[in-house]
């Protein structure tokens, strides 16, 4: 099991997901998940799976990020 603080999980995934210029329909598509999932995320209504939870690092490229960053920390470098 994890721990994930939805509020700050919710506020992040909405400003990350604006930052890269994408619209909660077309992060849904990419993320193959709906849009109201998508969206009870953003609202800390809802959390992602482990699994979705990588998905949503790839798509909005947060695993690129922390590669650079702090590469001898995540696994997937």
């Amino acid at each position: 099991m994890y721990s994930l603080e939805t509020a700050n999980f919710a506020g992040r995934l909405k400003t990350l997901r604006k930052a890269k210029g994408m619209t909660q329909e077309k992060a849904a598509e990419e993320l193959n998940i709906s849009i109201e999932h998508l969206g009870n995320m953003e609202r800390g209504q809802g959390k992602p799976s482990l699994e979705l939870l990588v998905e949503i690092a790839l798509v909005l490229y947060l695993i690129t990020i922390l590669c650079h960053l702090r590469p001898k920390y995540v696994i997937l470098c």
